[in-house]
């Protein structure tokens, strides 16, 4: 064919054209051309040949740019091309690819048949078609489509096959899934038990429907109409007396497309039907869907249930019992007056509506577990518990309904209360006979143990003493004699003083002697009382003494009687040649005195009782080592009054016991001005009117002086009362205060006073036993602005009442 060129030179070309066609069709989706310019006696070797190497270029961009995958093979068959999609698609590389690398990337069932169809229509020069499966890049296998055919020179010359490869996995799974859709509807057509059917509705020329034509139906549509051989007929047809209701509503599914649930019934086929109805195919067919079920039964039993309905209703309305029932989607269907009454709402309020969503308050209670669990299991079950929203107890019982569950309640509060006040009568009383019976047991205990240490000590107090009545000892007798008396009597009389020891105790009457004290002289005064002891024993005292431990506020006797009962515990206890080490360090703002010892040690359980009055480990115990149970429990009221605490460890029976004791230090008041650095300017309380409250008379009078030596101007009241009254007749500076005070304690008081007018308001103090951190701070929450712990130093009291008073200028005073 020949062109001209834009410089007017004529060019001759050679055309050839092969088209590829998609799948088995004989419509070709695409040409392949391929061209070269015939050289002329004008053109030399060279040019030809770059004519050439241009027009194969133009070819494989043309078919790298194409969407399918395109091949060339020589007369062999052998491949000589593979488009660049080929390699994008299957990952090979050129050399991969060629020849019949190709066949590589099909799939191994797929492959050898293949080759068979392809090399045979190579010989045959025949067009071809193969469907096989080809390897992704990824590794997936992809159903394709392989085409061929072969092409020819100008002058018939076979030069092989172009070919294209496209990819049809898609459509073949789209291809499937149709007819599995087909499979699946066709079955479900003729396996519903509903009835179904598609009609065609008949219209007018102004779209009024006038029939409808039946054009499918399944084998329930006869059991459900008994139409017979409907198919092809019109509702008219079978059906003369037809009601007009069944053909409007069919036709405006069909003109509007919107779908329709409905009941109806039809006089002329006495039936009455549950229908679903909805548009299908295009609109301009005016095809309708129906499903339906007879449902004629269903209502004669629903005319039955109504009436029986009205008689159940009525004895709903008459019970006692509150009742409400639930369908299967938790929805009120019913509820009675009593119902009305114990839910606070009316009937009209609830019906239709979720039991959950209306009481939320059920949400994770046993009432909601029990309402679930009958609904699943459909078992009857019951339960009696209280619902906080109503503040009410009630008794629940859940029944199985047909569509839902029914449930009977009553309030039981009053009964439960009864109930509850009756048990707690019976554990009170149980309580009270066993704190008797072991009161009663501990009694005996400890009189047994009384009888026994109080005679022991007579025997030889009266022995001896006989012995020297008949004036038969010699010297040495006689001196042994006097010092065994002067022994058992002293023994003797520490048991007495043990004894009134717990009675002050027991009556809150143990009094403390507070003043600075050295705790490392308190110790050493307590050793020497069980060194002889200790001696005896062949016992090894060792003491680690911190030369840091400041002092502490409180009684000196007191505190070496504490470590006195630690002492005497180790001695008595610690085996033969044993070993007691008395440790005193410093713990934060405490001072911390352990004492250790190698001793018989003790039991695990018993541990919580060894501070506890009369309680001993056991009577073998009592007997072996003697004494009343009562030294510890002493040690740890004479600790606390101290503000300290007092605890033992044992690692067990056999392997000893370490006593600590912790009491508050006096640098505990550190935030208070310092009684040394306190000069006398700064402690002077001249001008201060100062209101003292306490009903102990002794603790009263001594705060009272302890103030007046400052200068203070102190009034001392006994009671929140009479300090109220007071405060109301007069202007105080400051007010300190007890704490545990009878009818009015302390907290009472300042709470009163706040409530007063401003002018009425006044610093104040608490003074008191109750030491712990608890303690401090309902004291600064009920309105005092200091928290001192008794027993107290007499400077400590003055420091905080110059804190509070040193900004405090000349001010007038004068009642309201």
């Amino acid at each position: 064919m020949g062109f001209y060129k834009p410089s007017g030179d004529l060019v001759w070309l050679r055309l050839n054209s092969t088209p590829l066609f998609q799948g088995d069709t004989t419509t070709s989706y695409a040409v392949v051309t391929t061209f070269s310019e015939v050289a002329s006696s004008q053109h030399n070797e060279p040019q030809l040949e770059a004519t050439l190497r241009s027009s194969e270029q133009r070819f494989r961009d043309m078919a790298d740019n194409a969407p399918m995958m395109i091949w060339v093979t020589d007369p062999t068959g052998y491949c000589t091309y593979l488009s660049r999609s080929w390699y994008d698609f299957s990952g090979q590389t050129e050399e991969a690819g060629l020849g019949f690398g190709w066949l590589d990337v099909i799939h191994p069932d797929d492959r050898e048949s293949s080759k068979i169809i392809f090399l045979a229509a190579n010989d045959r020069q025949e067009a071809f078609q193969l469907e096989y499966r080809l390897r992704r890049f990824d590794g997936e296998y992809r159903t394709c489509i392989d085409a061929g055919r072969p092409w020819k020179s100008a002058d018939g010359e076979f030069k092989g096959y172009i070919g294209s490869v496209i990819d049809i996995d898609d459509r073949k799974q789209a291809e499937s899934a149709l007819r599995r859709s087909e499979e699946r509807y066709r079955t479900l057509f003729e396996s519903i038990d509903e009835g179904f059917c598609v009609i065609e509705v008949l219209f007018d020329e102004n779209d009024t429907p006038l029939d409808y034509r039946f054009l499918e139906i399944n084998p329930v549509f006869e059991q459900q109409t008994g139409l017979r051989q409907a198919v092809g007929k019109t509702a008219r047809q079978l059906v003369p007396d037809i009601e007009d209701h069944w053909i409007k509503i069919y036709g405006q599914v069909a003109l509007t497309g919107e779908s329709v649930r409905f009941e109806n019934g039809s006089e002329a086929m006495n039936r009455w039907f549950d229908v679903y109805t909805c548009r299908t195919g295009q609109p301009e067919e005016r095809k309708v869907a129906i499903v339906f079920k007879d449902i004629s039964d269903r209502k004669l039993a629903e005319k039955a249930l109504l009436s029986s309905e009205e008689q159940s209703r009525n004895i709903l309305e008459s019970i006692t019992d509150a009742f409400f029932a639930l369908d299967q989607d938790w929805r009120f269907t019913y509820v009675n007056r009593q119902a009305e009454h114990l839910l606070e709402r009316a009937s009209g309020d609830l019906i239709g509506k979720n039991f959950w969503s209306e009481f939320p308050g059920l949400d994770g209670s046993e009432f909601e577990q029990l309402h679930r669990r009958v609904m699943s299991d459909r078992v009857a079950a019951s339960l009696t518990a209280f619902y906080p929203d109503h503040n009410r107890w009630y008794e629940v019982r859940t029944y199985p309904a047909a569509k839902g569950v029914t449930i009977y309640f009553r309030n039981v509060t009053d009964r439960k209360r009864i109930e509850a006040e009756r048990e707690q009568l019976l554990q009170r009383e149980q309580t009270a006979r066993e704190a008797a019976e072991t009161a009663n047991r501990i009694k005996d205990e400890f009189l047994a143990v009384l009888s026994h240490e109080l005679r022991s000590p007579l025997n030889p107090i009266l022995g001896w003493s006989k012995l020297l009545q008949q004036g038969k000892l010699d010297a040495a007798k006689t001196k042994t004699a006097l010092a065994t008396i002067e022994r058992n009597a002293k023994l003797q009389s520490q048991l007495i003083e043990d004894l009134l020891d717990i009675s002050r105790i027991l009556r809150g009457k143990l009094s403390l002697n507070v003043m600075p004290v050295d705790l490392i002289s308190v110790i050493r005064a307590a050793l020497e009382t069980v060194r002889l002891a200790a001696e005896a024993k062949s016992l090894h005292i060792q003491t680690t003494f911190s030369p840091d431990v400041g002092k502490v506020i409180g009684d000196a006797g007191r505190l070496q009687q504490v470590v006195w009962n630690l002492l005497s515990n180790a001695v008595k206890f610690t085996f033969q040649d044993g070993q007691i080490t008395v440790r005193l360090t410093q713990t934060g703002t405490h001072a911390q005195i352990q004492v250790t010892d190698t001793g018989k040690g003790i039991n695990p359980d018993f541990l919580p009782y060894v501070f506890e009055h009369f309680r001993q480990e056991d009577a073998a115990t009592t007997r072996k080592f003697g004494g009343l149970g009562l030294g510890l429990a002493i040690a740890r009221q004479i600790v606390e009054l101290h503000g300290g605490r007092i605890w033992v460890e044992s690692p067990g029976e056999d392997r000893g016991a370490t006593f600590t004791v912790q009491i508050p230090l006096a640098s505990r008041y550190s935030e208070l001005p310092s009684t040394e650095q306190s000069s006398v300017s700064t402690s002077d309380l001249s001008g201060i009117y100062i209101l003292v409250v306490d009903d102990d008379a002794d603790s009263r009078d001594f705060i009272t002086f302890v103030l007046e030596q400052a200068g203070a101007i102190v009034t001392a009241v006994a009671s929140g009362i009479e300090a109220l009254q007071a405060v109301e007749q007069s202007v105080f500076d400051l007010v300190v205060s007890d704490i545990g005070m009878p009818e009015m304690d302390g907290y009472t008081l300042i709470q009163q006073i706040r409530a007063l007018k401003p002018k009425r308001q006044v610093p104040a103090i608490a003074l008191t036993a109750y030491a712990g951190e608890i303690d401090q701070q309902q004291a600064y929450s009920a309105g005092f602005q200091a928290h001192i712990a008794k027993p107290v130093d007499p400077n400590a009291v003055i420091a905080i009442v110059v804190q509070f008073t040193k900004r405090l200028n000349a001010k007038e005073r004068s009642l309201d």
